[in-house]
């Protein structure tokens, strides 16, 4: 999931705060979620504020999920890193909660084998991937959700 729409305006690209937009299509995706939420342990978040803020409108409205904080999915981690590192950590299904162009790329690279194509990630977007390998390929994509 991309993170909410974010104020333009602020200290650091990592102290953009969500926007009332943003807060509101984070609620739209958690209800567009909540049929799903069984598949959802757990919600792993960038560190940046409008990520945490999405992850915790995402959790408050689909039962209180845990929020873990991860440096591996801030926006200018490379896609293959980003992927062979989280793999423990998204085992038992999380929802990632991330930033352009990291989560175009993520996925590109798990569906696709390869980080060249471009998903629409509009903010509060959403991909439900599913597949036995969290490899280069090995996840097929099921849904795609924008608010």
């Amino acid at each position: 999931m991309r993170h909410g729409n974010a104020e333009h305006n602020a200290q650091s690209d990592s102290a953009r705060q969500l926007t009332r937009q943003g807060i509101a299509e984070c609620e739209i995706m958690a209800q567009v979620l909540a049929p799903n939420k069984s598949l959802i342990r757990k919600i792993i978040a960038s560190p940046y504020i409008r990520a945490q803020q999405s992850a915790q409108v995402m959790s408050d409205a689909l039962g209180g999920l845990a929020i873990e904080t991860s440096e591996l999915i801030t926006p200018d981690i490379p896609s293959a890193f980003a992927v062979r590192e989280l793999e423990a950590l998204v085992s038992d299904g999380a929802l990632l909660v991330s930033h352009l162009p990291l989560v175009s790329s993520m996925v590109s690279l798990l569906v696709d084998g390869h980080s060249q194509a471009s998903y629409p990630f509009v903010t509060a977007s959403c991909a439900h991937l599913n597949g036995e390998y969290w490899s280069e390929g090995g996840l097929s994509l099921q849904q795609f959700f924008h608010p």
